[in-house]
């Protein structure tokens, strides 16, 4: 939910943009390279139908099967939250997090199978078509 403080003491880079919200499926639309993510079943479902690879950072707990579809089907890596919030454990999680997102930009499989997975979403419907066969 919403958290006011969230970005508080942050130092943005100046080729980055923070925003204590976006419009989720405006930016999906857009098609990013690639999207960081808790893992909600609906932010994944909206990255795929896009195209977009997924950084799964701190994952959804109420969904561990959206993070291994992610990574076992080639679209995503996933990235734990420290279990501590030690200076240690917080610097070993950004570190993480930047290999991760280096991985998935230089590695094109990710953006490839992305891709793929969007192709055969659009050509069965996608989520609208899915919803309504459930």
């Amino acid at each position: 939910g919403p958290q006011p403080d969230a970005l508080a003491g942050l130092r943005v880079p100046g080729n980055a943009i923070c925003r204590t919200a976006v419009p989720q499926s405006e930016i999906l639309h857009l098609r990013p390279e690639l999207f960081v993510t808790h893992g909600s079943p609906s932010a994944f479902m909206e990255s795929m139908q896009a195209g977009s690879p997924v950084l799964i950072c701190s994952p959804a707990k109420d969904a561990p099967q959206i993070v291994d579809m992610a990574v076992t089907s080639g679209v995503g890596i996933k990235v734990d939250s420290p279990a501590a919030g030690t200076e240690e454990a917080l610097s070993r999680y950004r570190r993480q997090v930047r290999r991760s997102i280096m991985e998935a930009l230089t590695k094109p499989h990710y953006a490839a199978r992305a891709l793929e997975v969007s192709q055969k979403l659009h050509q069965t419907g996608g989520g609208d078509a899915a919803g309504r066969l459930i």
